[in-house]
């Protein structure tokens, strides 16, 4: 993966292949962030190898936030924190992260 250098976040991108090579192959990246520990400071524990966020990717934005919700309305009482991420060069698609209530 690739690190971007400076600030307290690394960022690794991963690539990505999905769907079937003889119909149709969609190739793209994924972006991974997590904190850094500080120059100089050694953890003593591991990171964590499970998060309790969730990124919902290529969401269309013909869908509703009433429509969303019902979706995921089964895990709404899980859920401590939703938020809709646009991008102006995809006007068609979003991204929803959500954030779990850690167990």
């Amino acid at each position: 993966g690739e690190a971007e250098e400076g600030g307290s976040v690394e960022r690794v991108v991963l690539p990505l292949y999905s769907g079937h090579p003889s119909a149709e192959l969609c190739a793209g990246s994924v972006s991974f962030y997590r904190f850094e520990h500080p120059a100089g400071v050694l953890s003593l524990s591991p990171p964590p190898l499970r998060s309790n966020v969730l990124a919902m990717l290529n969401v269309p934005t013909s869908m509703t936030a009433a429509e969303l919700l019902r979706f995921i309305g089964a895990y709404l009482r899980c859920i401590k924190r939703a938020r809709l991420v646009r991008d102006a060069a995809r006007p068609h698609a979003c991204c929803v992260l959500l954030q779990f209530v850690s167990s």
